[in-house]
């Protein structure tokens, strides 16, 4: 079932109340009614969190990974009360290395956050990773 349209853009707060439903084509039928509807409107707020440590997703047959830098900055974007106090604990940097030969390769990283952040920012967004063993030295055996 769909409700009759409601104008998103043009909402200053949250929206509580009761909307008509609109009757799907046939064979279904539903009787005429209403169902209580709540969109919550919040001010939207972003927040620059440093030095966020980068973990690199390294398959085990690989060996070790190293990533540079190893750490990064991440642009969050959300409801202002919850950007405000999000702990950067909170936040995940990754750098899926699956799939890799061993040497040296230029990967995106990837930002695991909470549900509620509407988009979140790496910088930098890509990464110098080190796949596999290394002889002294730091090049790849």
């Amino acid at each position: 079932m769909l409700t009759e349209p409601v104008d998103l853009p043009s909402l200053q707060k949250t929206m509580a109340r009761e909307l008509p439903l609109v009757p799907v084509p046939a064979p279904v039928r539903v009787g005429a009614g209403t169902v209580h509807v709540t969109i919550a409107v919040a001010a939207i707020g972003e927040r620059l969190l440093a030095n966020i440590p980068v973990i690199p997703l390294v398959e085990s047959h690989l060996g070790e990974a190293a990533v540079s830098p190893p750490v990064c900055d991440v642009l969050v974007r959300g409801p202002a009360d919850s950007v405000a106090m999000l702990s950067p604990a909170r936040l995940t940097v990754t750098v899926p290395v699956a799939n890799r030969s061993p040497g040296v390769h230029q990967l995106r990283g990837q930002v695991q956050h909470p549900a509620w952040v509407v988009s979140a920012q790496i910088e930098p967004a890509s990464f110098t990773v080190l796949v596999g063993e290394t002889a002294a030295g730091g090049v790849p055996r």
